[in-house]
């Protein structure tokens, strides 16, 4: 996909955060949607965010939304694992899981059978402003692009 498209993709694609747990079919939908967008490069993908952005102000109920799907969408890309212990760098979160110190940065996804399915329902948003273009650059930087397996 250009730019252009997956602007156009992400705009459609309603935010993960406004499903309850038990619609499957929207979920799973979504993640379609994102493993798609991840047939392209890091480059393309990330203008297309930033072009999303910049349509919306900091704090407008659609940046919040566009915020929830991108940090959605990182999770298909980038390689990241379940279990983490945190090194300071703090993007925010939607109610990422802690136990015993590590939190999983992979919610609000699962990986069922060796694929991955969204489990995660919206919540209250914690942490300082999402920053969703620093994040990419450092999930991308440290964990990689995930096979498409996944």
């Amino acid at each position: 996909m250009n730019v252009q498209r997956i602007v156009e993709e992400l705009r459609r694609c309603p935010a993960w955060i406004t499903f309850r747990a038990d619609e499957h079919e929207f979920r799973a939908g979504i993640t379609r949607l994102y493993s798609e967008i991840a047939a392209s490069d890091n480059q393309t993908i990330r203008a297309a965010v930033q072009e999303l952005f910049s349509e919306f102000g900091a704090s407008s109920l659609d940046r919040f939304q566009t915020d929830a799907k991108a940090f959605a969408l990182w999770r298909v890309l980038f390689a990241i694992p379940t279990e983490f212990v945190p090194d300071g760098k703090n993007y925010g979160s939607w109610g990422s899981p802690v136990k015993d110190g590590r939190v999983n940065l992979l919610w609000p996804y699962e990986i069922e059978a060796g694929r991955l399915v969204l489990v995660g329902t919206g919540g209250r948003y914690f942490g300082a402003p999402y920053d969703a273009l620093a994040e990419f650059d450092e999930l991308a930087a440290r964990f990689g692009r995930r096979k498409a397996t996944q």
